[in-house]
């Protein structure tokens, strides 16, 4: 593959990252900065300096443990098999969330209460710092 289609693949991938971003964290940024109208000018940037310091440390992690994943996959089965791995994996997946989101099975809610248990804790850490709340928006 020439050093080009890599360049513009690498692009393609960053501006369909774009269309995330603007989504979720922009809608996250709103909500905080509207809740934070009767907040000091010192600690609003400290709040927001504190949300990206966040944002940026929790997907750099996520990145690291999902590479550290596929890599130990790599390493064990090969690329090729890896490859096929993930891609079942993933289909079965998708084939579940659709199967529960239509109502039809209902086993993925086992992920979700593994999940609930997983950001219980972290989510009860920020919730008292949290400069927004339910009453600041809509």
């Amino acid at each position: 593959m020439s050093n080009e289609w890599t360049v513009l693949g690498a692009f393609l991938v960053g501006l369909a990252g774009t269309i995330h971003c603007i989504g979720m964290c922009g809608g996250i940024a709103g909500v905080l900065s509207s809740g934070m109208t009767a907040q000091p000018s010192t600690r609003r940037v400290f709040i927001v300096l504190g949300y990206n310091v966040g944002r940026v440390a929790s997907y750099s992690l996520a990145g690291a443990i999902a590479g550290g994943i596929g890599e130990t996959v790599f390493s064990l089965v090969g690329r090729h098999a890896a490859h096929v791995i993930a891609g079942v994996v993933s289909a079965l997946f998708l084939i579940a969330l659709g199967a529960y989101l239509a109502g039809w099975w209902s086993y993925i809610t086992i992920l979700e209460r593994a999940g609930a248990r997983i950001w219980g804790g972290p989510s009860r850490w920020g919730s008292s710092d949290t400069p927004a709340s339910s009453s600041s928006c809509c």
